[in-house]
């Protein structure tokens, strides 16, 4: 027996078959679920995600090499290219709960620095889903 997805909406009463389950429910909240889950377990974000967290006063680091940084970067960024030191990371960082928005080119060095920080006790860190230049275009 199928059990209504709105049991409890006033257009679909008990026994009301116009909207029914044809699989388990564990398996659609799976399908519905799966990208905002894998982005979460990520900490992807996606672009106005970002942006919020950005105008909401988070640290903004730039997890490209100091060349790359020195041509362009996010305004109020920080260069923290992957070869940077825990030292130096525990330096310029001294609030491990402090949100942090990592970026790259898309080629997943933000995803390592995330890595590196959450290694390192910063439990609030995440990153761009795009890359900089794709980050930088959209929404304007």
């Amino acid at each position: 027996m199928t059990a209504s997805l709105a049991p409890s909406n006033p257009l679909f009463g008990p026994g009301d078959d116009r909207f029914q389950e044809t699989e388990p429910r564990h398996v659609i909240e799976a399908l519905v679920n799966q990208p905002a889950l894998d982005r979460a377990e990520r900490r992807q974000l996606q672009t106005l995600e970002a942006r919020r967290l950005i105008w909401e006063g988070a640290l903004v680091l730039d997890a490209r090499s100091k060349e790359e940084f020195d041509r362009s970067h996010l305004q109020g960024a920080i260069s923290m290219p992957l070869e940077c030191r825990d030292a130096e990371i525990l330096r310029l960082l001294p609030d491990p709960m402090v949100p942090i928005l990592c970026y790259s080119n898309g080629q997943n060095r933000a995803q390592e620095l995330m890595a590196k920080l959450k290694r390192l006790g910063y439990g609030h860190a995440c990153g761009i889903a795009c890359g900089l230049q794709l980050f930088t275009t959209v929404g304007r």
